[in-house]
C-alpha cells in the first residue's frame, strides 16, 4: 500500500514506492530540511526551507556537499556507478519508510555517513536503507556541509552561527529539529530517535548526545568504526589557526572579510587539499560544544541513552615504538610483522615492562605463518598503538567505555568486532578487492549493517547465501537495538552487553557472542586503560 503524499512543516511531499525485494518501502530522497546554504547563508547556521504549495516530487537526491571525492578503495567499492554532481547547496535528507499512513509510531534511525568531516554523501549505494525499513525502521539519512563549508572557522565568521567552524554541526542539528517535527508524518516516533554512524560519522552521531541543541533528543547511538570516546576537539584558537592558513594554502588573503568571502565563487573557496589543511575538526567553542573531548560530554549527558560501538578486525595498524625499524614511532602492517622474531619485538616494544610481567610468549604462542593474523587480531582488542585506539576502533576500548558510562550514567553499551570477509569475483586483478590481502576492512561491514546486498551490487562481489543470511541477522540485530535498545530477540544468538559482564559480539560467517578476552583480559585492560587514559573509576 505505502504511505502516499506526507505533508511536512514546509509543504507536502510526495516519495517512490519501490519493487522488487524493497517493496513495501516508500522512499523519499531529496527532502529539504533546511534553506540553501548559499550567497550570505554560506557559513551562517541553517535556515528552514522556503514552504511551498501543491506537491513536490522527492525521488531524486539532492546534490552531495561539495568535495573532493574519494579515490581509494572506499570509492572502488561504493562508486562504481560514478559520483553524482556536488553543490553547497546540500542540506537535504532521505526518508525510507515501510509505515502505511502517520502516526505507526516506528522507531527512527538517523545515519550521518563517513569521510571524516570532509568526504562521502549520505545515498551511497551500500546505505540503501530498505531492508531496515522493511524490519520496521524508519531511516533517515542526511547531508550537510562539509570540509571548508561546514568547518572552517575564523575570527571574522565568529557570530554567524552562534560560533565558528561547527556550521557542519549545526547542519546536524538543524535535521534532528526537522525529524522530530515532521517524522511521525512519515510513521515515525519522534521519541524513539537512534543516531548512528560509520567512521568519522561516529564522531557525528556521538555529538548529537551532548551538543547544546540536540542533547536529550536520542536514545541511542550506534557507532561503526570509531567510537571516539578519547577524540579531542579544537580550541577556538586552534581551529582560527588552522582557517587561517587552508586559506592561505587556497590563495586567499585571511583577513578577507566575512562578506567579502561569501561573495567569492564556490571553486575560489574549495580548493582540494591534504589532511592536516582542509579544516575537519569540531571546535570547542563553549556555545555549541562545552566540552573539551567526546568522553567528557558523554559522561556529562549520556544519562539513559543506549551505544552499540564496533571496528573491524583489519582496519587496525600497529603503532609502536619500534625496535623492528628503529623509529622512535612507528607504524608497522600485520605484514610487517613477519615471523615469530618480528612478532616478539614487535610486542615487546609496544607492551614494554607488561611483556614479561604478563609473561606474554607464555599466554600468545605463535608461529611463523600466524605471526601476521595473529598481530592484527591482537591490534583490533586493544593492542595497538594510540593512534589506532584514539579512533575508537577496539573491542578493548569499546569494553572499558561501556563499562564506565554503565557505572557513571544510565547507560548500556553493546560492542562488536566485524572479522567476516567480503567474496569476490575469481581473477579481479585489483588486489584491493581480495580478502586475502585487506582482510575485513574498514567499512566493508556497511553492506551487511544496511543489508545492501543484492544479486547485481557490486557487479564484482559475488554473494554467497551465507552472506545473505549474515546480512539478515546482523540488520535485525541493528533493527532491535533502534526499536528497544537491545539488540537480541529468540532465535538469534546472544549478544551480551559489554558491561561487567564484558561481552561483545564477533560475525565472522556467523555471529559468535564472547565475553572477555581470554588470557589477554588483564594485559588488555592494563595496557588500554594506562595508555588511553579512559578507565579510571572503571569497575573490574
Amino acid at each position: 500500500m505505502g504511505i502516499g503524499l506526507v505533508r511536512t512543516t514546509a509543504g507536502t511531499v510526495s516519495g517512490a514506492a519501490l519493487t522488487g525485494r524493497r517493496t513495501g518501502v516508500t522512499l523519499f530522497s531529496g527532502v529539504p530540511y533546511a534553506a540553501p546554504p548559499v550567497g550570505p547563508l554560506r557559513w551562517a547556521a541553517p535556515r528552514d526551507p522556503a514552504p511551498w504549495d501543491g506537491i513536490r516530487p522527492c525521488v531524486v537526491p539532492g546534490p552531495a556537499p561539495v568535495q573532493a571525492f574519494l579515490r581509494d578503495r572506499h570509492a572502488r567499492e561504493y562508486y562504481y556507478q560514478g559520483i553524482p554532481a556536488s553543490s553547497e547547496d546540500c542540506l537535504y535528507l532521505n526518508v525510507a519508510t515501510g509505515a502505511d499512513g502517520p502516526d505507526e509510531a516506528r522507531p527512527v534511525y538517523v545515519f550521518f555517513h563517513g569521510g571524516g568531516l570532509t568526504n562521502c554523501f549520505s545515498y551511497e549505494v551500500q546505505l540503501d536503507p530498505s531492508t531496515l525499513a522493511r524490519k520496521g525502521v524508519v531511516v533517515v539519512t542526511v547531508g550537510q556541509r562539509l570540509n571548508v563549508f561546514g568547518h572552517l572557522a575564523l575570527p571574522q565568521l565568529r557570530g554567524s552561527a552562534g560560533s565558528s567552524g561547527n556550521v557542519g554541526l549545526l547542519d546536524q542539528a538543524k535535521a534532528i529539529d526537522w525529524i522530530r517535527s515532521n517524522i511521525a508524518a512519515f510513521g515515525g516516533d519522534p521519541d524513539r530517535i537512534t543516531v548512528g554512524g560509520q567512521s568519522g560519522g561516529c564522531l557525528k552521531a556521538s555529538a548529537m548526545v551532548f551538543a547544546t541543541p540536540t542533547r536529550r533528543t536520542v536514545r541511542g547511538v550506534i557507532n561503526q568504526s570509531g567510537n571516539k570516546w578519547t577524540h579531542r576537539f579544537s580550541t577556538v584558537d586552534e581551529a582560527e589557526a588552522f582557517g587561517r592558513r587552508y586559506l592561505e594554502y587556497a590563495g586567499i588573503d585571511p583577513s578577507t572579510s566575512a562578506d567579502e568571502l561569501r561573495a567569492l565563487p564556490t571553486d575560489r573557496v574549495f580548493r582540494p587539499a591534504p589532511k592536516g589543511v582542509m579544516p575537519d575538526h569540531m571546535v570547542h567553542d563553549g556555545v555549541v560544544i562545552m566540552h573539551a573531548t567526546v568522553g567528557d560530554g558523554l559522561l556529562a549527558h549520556a544519562d539513559g541513552v543506549r551505544f552499540l560501538n564496533g571496528n573491524t578486525l583489519d582496519e587496525a595498524t600497529l603503532a609502536a615504538r619500534s625496535t623492528i625499524t628503529g623509529d622512535a614511532v612507528a607504524t608497522a602492517t600485520p605484514e610487517g610483522v613477519t615471523g615469530v622474531d618480528a612478532f616478539r619485538a614487535h610486542f615487546r616494544a609496544l607492551l614494554g615492562e607488561r611483556y614479561d610481567r604478563y609473561e606474554f610468549d607464555r599466554f600468545v604462542p605463535a608461529t611463523d605463518a600466524e605471526a601476521a593474523p595473529l598481530a592484527r587480531r591482537l591490534a583490533a582488542l586493544g593492542l595497538a598503538g594510540a593512534e589506532f585506539n584514539n579512533g575508537g576502533r577496539s573491542v578493548a576500548l569499546n569494553l572499558a567505555t561501556g563499562a564506565l558510562l554503565g557505572a557513571t550514567v544510565d547507560s548500556v553499551t553493546y560492542s562488536y568486532l566485524w572479522s567476516h570477509l567480503l567474496p569476490t569475483s575469481p581473477g579481479v586483478p585489483d588486489p584491493d578487492r581480495d580478502p586475502a590481502t585487506v582482510g575485513a576492512w574498514h567499512s566493508s561491514e556497511l553492506w551487511f549493517t544496511f543489508g545492501s546486498l543484492d544479486a547485481e551490487t557490486p557487479p564484482f562481489r559475488p554473494w554467497r547465501p551465507r552472506d545473505f543470511a549474515l546480512a539478515d541477522q546482523v540488520t535485525s540485530y541493528f533493527a532491535n537495538f533502534i526499536a528497544t535498545g537491545d539488540p537480541n530477540e529468540p532465535g538469534l544468538p546472544r549478544w551480551v552487553a559489554s558491561d561487567g559482564r564484558r561481552g561483545w559480539m564477533e560475525f565472522v560467517d556467523e555471529p559468535r557472542p564472547r565475553v572477555g578476552l581470554g588470557a589477554l583480559d588483564a594485559l588488555v585492560d592494563d595496557f588500554t586503560h594506562a595508555e588511553h587514559a579512559v578507565a579510571d573509576g572503571v569497575p573490574a
